[in-house]
């Protein structure tokens, strides 16, 4: 099935959720996340971010920003090429904007922006603790991980070893140190795909003292979609957790960015109340925070999407802390580039 355009679909502003009508296509197999819509004579060519689970529904990778609406003619491009270029056939009717479409992601290819290695780094701080889980990343854009790398700080002399998990299915890399060694790399080909929305983690199965310490493991993935992720903003707070206390104050991104969700590791966790961060930009609040649970060491938060220019100062304020604190909180802020 090249296009699917049978029903219409009802589309409300600022929300993911699209629901169809006179169409029953995603029990037979489509909606799937990746897959390229547009509605209407609308010129912007959306993306679903999460495999339909029903018959009528289907959740965009993206709030839909136009007015809310219902009767709306579509189009679901569900053949695909390399690198997402969407195949073309006659009876569409909206081939230009397919052609726009695909004219962007030839130029990411042609740029580099897509199929380029990407290193994002995560962190354990401290001696390694077995099962414990940290280096939380979500996903916004297809990616394929090409290869896994660890570091420590001090030799290892029991044993350590490290594993990572998508969407909670632990995948048994096993990455085992040698006796003696601070470096451990996985085969340089693991050729790992992951979905849109789908979220990367790792942990510990085995530690054996004296086990090394301050543990960085390197992330070698690529880009094989259209949007381009970013884990760029990395900011970290020493000792215990103070209210009024600010992460990464004045730094702004090379480009203009699209913040969504923070990722983050603590040393100790709060006690007796939750840690409540707030993103700023320029220094001021924007509504968008993120509550760290009581007894929470790790873990993936969605922020309200809020947009920066490159001169546009991100921040992350320290709202609330626990009646025991919690210490060395380490943040990535997810983002993805936008015109």
């Amino acid at each position: 099935m090249a296009i699917i355009n049978t029903g219409t679909a009802t589309l409300m502003n600022n929300s993911k959720t699209v629901v169809f009508s006179g169409a029953d296509y995603f029990t037979k197999g489509e909606g799937k996340a990746g897959t390229v819509i547009k509605f209407g004579n609308e010129p912007t060519m959306h993306m679903i971010g999460v495999n339909a689970s029903d018959n009528i529904t289907i959740t965009l990778q993206e709030e839909y920003l136009g007015v809310t609406q219902s009767g709306v003619s579509f189009e679901m491009y569900v053949d695909t090429l390399a690198n997402g270029i969407v195949k073309k056939y006659p009876t569409m009717t909206n081939a230009a904007y397919v052609d726009n479409y695909n004219n962007q992601l030839l130029l990411n290819l042609i740029n580099g922006t897509n199929n380029k290695t990407i290193i994002t780094s995560r962190f354990w701080n401290g001696e390694p603790v077995q099962d414990v889980e940290f280096g939380h990343l979500k996903v916004k854009d297809p990616r394929e991980i090409e290869q896994i790398i660890a570091y420590s700080q001090a030799p290892i002399v029991g044993g350590l070893v490290i594993d990572y998990a998508i969407d909670g299915t632990w995948q048994n890399l096993n990455l085992t140190f040698d006796s003696g060694g601070t470096k451990k790399s996985s085969a340089s080909d693991l050729s790992v795909l992951l979905s849109v929305g789908e979220e990367l983690k790792f942990r510990c199965p085995t530690v054996s003292a004296p086990a090394g310490n301050n543990i960085t493991v390197d992330v070698h993935w690529k880009n094989i979609g259209v949007m381009i992720m970013y884990y760029d903003w990395v900011r970290g707070w020493f000792g215990d957790l103070v209210v009024g206390g600010r992460l990464g104050e004045g730094l702004t991104f090379p480009t203009t960015r699209k913040v969504f969700g923070i990722s983050y590791t603590l040393r100790a966790p709060a006690i007796g109340q939750d840690i409540i961060l707030e993103l700023e930009l320029d220094g001021v609040a924007t509504g968008a925070t993120a509550t760290i649970s009581a007894g929470s060491t790790s873990g993936y938060l969605v922020l309200s999407a809020t947009d920066f220019t490159s001169s546009e100062a991100c921040s992350i304020k320290i709202n609330q802390v626990g009646t025991v604190p919690g210490n060395d909180l380490f943040i990535t802020v997810h983002s993805y580039e936008i015109d």
